[in-house]
């Protein structure tokens, strides 16, 4: 099996930045094979006002993580029993991965993490988003 993870980006001052070693060589320790799907280093790097990330370029990042994921399917190369790890479930790319997977009949399980901005309202998302979600 294959782990797909499709990762966050590496903001020095979050935990994202240890998890882009981390996390993978955990689940290598496993005995699974591992590919990282990245966004683009370049999008800005200037949080959006009173938050930790940019809230627009994070929509960038994930948007190229969708199209790298979308080439994967193109080229052949996802396979049944392969997982997907999303390290952010809020990503907007597990529609369209689930909609290849579907659509494709393609055996793979996708599986997410959950952050404090879905559920603790001291956080920046969840103090914006708060019961709406």
């Amino acid at each position: 099996m294959t782990v797909y993870i499709v990762d966050l980006e590496k903001l020095e001052t979050r935990y994202t930045k240890e998890w882009a070693s981390h996390v993978p060589n955990l689940i290598k320790q496993q005995g699974h094979e591992v590919v990282v799907i990245s966004g683009p280093d370049d999008i800005p790097s200037v949080p959006t006002p009173g938050m930790f990330l940019n809230f627009s370029a994070t929509n960038v990042y994930k948007a190229v993580q969708v199209e790298k994921i979308s080439r994967l399917f193109c080229e052949g190369k996802i396979k049944d029993g392969d997982y997907f790890l999303f390290t952010d479930a809020w990503h907007p790319g597990v529609i369209n991965l689930k909609y290849m997977i579907e659509l494709l009949d393609i055996k793979a399980k996708v599986g997410g993490l959950w952050h404090a901005g879905s559920y603790d309202p001291q956080d920046g998302l969840g103090r914006l988003i708060g019961d709406a979600s």
